[in-house]
């Protein structure tokens, strides 16, 4: 009754997928999560099935496309804006008119950074739904990801 305190189970990280698997279609449904030892994400867009390795995983980013932006800098970096916005960048701002106002939908995101055949590769997914619920789940999972890449002591440079 007053044990040990039951631990809470992980859910999946899922979304709509958006760019970065061979053949998956884009706006598919998105799901990744951990095998049973946590030594890859198993990965389902749509009926296609990937395997992602864990030592391959660079990082992994949650927030809003202007979050995502701001932390282009890092190991997610240009391939992920070019992923997320095309060619043509990101228009931050809401359409201007005269005499209308417009209320902007942020949108967030999920990029799931790994080294492929290229280089650094990145899998972009749009979080869908109410944005607060699924942007914790997908924290709590980067938070999850985070620990079996980089353990829970000082992180070794």
């Amino acid at each position: 009754m007053f044990g040990k305190k039951k631990e809470k189970m992980l859910k999946p990280l899922g979304g709509f997928y958006v760019d970065g698997l061979p053949g998956a279609n884009k706006n598919s449904i998105f799901e990744a999560q951990f095998n049973e030892d946590k030594s890859k994400l198993n990965i389902s867009v749509g009926k296609k099935e990937f395997v992602l390795p864990i030592d391959k995983i660079q990082a992994m980013e949650v927030g809003s496309e202007v979050e995502i932006l701001e932390k282009s800098k890092s190991v997610i970096g240009r391939g992920a804006v070019g992923a997320l916005f095309g060619p043509v960048g990101a228009i931050i701002g809401a359409a201007s008119g005269t005499g209308t106002k417009t209320k902007e939908k942020k949108k967030y995101y999920a990029v799931l950074s790994y080294t492929g055949n290229d280089g650094i590769e990145n899998i972009t997914i749009e979080l869908g739904g109410v944005g607060s619920l699924f942007i914790g789940d997908a924290n709590r999972f980067k938070e999850a990801l985070d620990k079996e890449l980089y353990g829970d002591g000082p992180i070794q440079l």
